[in-house]
Parts: C-alpha cells; sequence; structure tokens
C-alpha cells in the first residue's frame, strides 16, 4: 500500500508545473488530469457530485481526494481518502522523523466533516499557483477525482493562505494529526 501511495506521489510530483491557473467553472482539459468541473458522460460536475456524496456517501464510492504536501527534502505527507471514508495516509514530516504509514476507514462524523470541508473551503475555485517554486517552499497539490471528472490544483505553500485554500487544508492536516495519534507534525498553511 505504501508503494501506491509512493507511486502515486511521484506521478503526481512529476505533473508539478508553473503554467497558468484554470478557472474550474471554464476550464477545458489542460493535462491529462485537469478535466475541472466540466459536465461529462452525464455525471453532473464535480460540485454535483459532491454535494451529492455529502447526502449518500456510499453512493459516491468512486469519488476520491488525493493530498500531497511537500518534497524530498522537506518531507512529504499524502493523504488519500473516498466518500466513503476509505483512507491510507502516510509521511516523513514526523517526531522521528521516518515515513509512517496509517489506513483505515474514517469515522462518518470525519468523513462527513471532511466532504463539507471540500464544498465549503471553494477547493474547486482556487487557483493553481502561477509563479515559480520558491527555494523554502512546499508544494500542495490536490486532486478531486470522480470517474472522468478530474480537478487538480497545485498551490505553493506562500500562495496558500491568500488563495483560500488554507481552510481546507487545515482541515486536512488536523485529520492527518489525529489519525495518527499526533505523529505528523505538518503545520498548515496561514
Amino acid at each position: 500500500m505504501l508503494a501506491v501511495a509512493a507511486a502515486l506521489a511521484g506521478a503526481l510530483a512529476g505533473s508539478c508545473r508553473g503554467g497558468a491557473a484554470t478557472d474550474p467553472a471554464t476550464a477545458t482539459a489542460t493535462a491529462t488530469t485537469n478535466k475541472d468541473t466540466t459536465a461529462m458522460n452525464g455525471n453532473g460536475t464535480l460540485r454535483d457530485v459532491i454535494a451529492n456524496a455529502i447526502l449518500r456517501p456510499a453512493d459516491y464510492a468512486a469519488l476520491e481526494l488525493d493530498y500531497v504536501r511537500g518534497h524530498d527534502l522537506s518531507g512529504m505527507t499524502r493523504f488519500h481518502a473516498n466518500a466513503t471514508g476509505a483512507y491510507t495516509l502516510s509521511s516523513s514530516v514526523t517526531k522521528d522523523e521516518q515515513e509512517h504509514a496509517w489506513s483505515g476507514t474514517l469515522e462518518a462524523g470525519d468523513r462527513d466533516a471532511l466532504l463539507r470541508a471540500i464544498r465549503d473551503s471553494g477547493l474547486l475555485d482556487v487557483p493553481s499557483s502561477t509563479r515559480n517554486l520558491a527555494d523554502d517552499e512546499e508544494p500542495i497539490t490536490v486532486t478531486l477525482r470522480y470517474r472522468d471528472l478530474v480537478h487538480e490544483v497545485e498551490v505553493w505553500h506562500d500562495d496558500a493562505g491568500a488563495s483560500g485554500f488554507h481552510g481546507f487544508e487545515e482541515h486536512v492536516v488536523s485529520l492527518s494529526k489525529k489519525l495518527s495519534g499526533g505523529a505528523i507534525l505538518t503545520i498548515p498553511a496561514r
């Protein structure tokens, strides 16, 4: 399972770019993983899927969230969850500076709060950072996926607070700390 998370993180890290930001409401495919919120194959938009998943998570188990923060030098934290609450979490940003992994199923309250945080934070409206990543910054990549609907945003740490991304990241980091029993030391952007 850790190998899968590492492969996913590598794939996401490999897609880091300093390209132009996209408007989720009007974007078309600009990368293989950026089909955004446009309707496809009758599935509606990701906004619709998220709203429905809050009400009926079991019907939207294919809705997945991937959160990857950091790089090889700073350490990485990876969180993956689906709408039913199944999750994997790994991080090397820990008290002993070693890679640790956790997995399981979120409690219903945590699952519902995560889905609401995705909806309420405006995550689908956060633009990707367009400037070069500074030497002392960490990239944060979030991908929401439901079947062929995909929205990916890449935000540099210093841009995250100003972009409205902070509320979402604060929730994910807090949840990660809870799931790891306090072992993860990642600090959300402010």
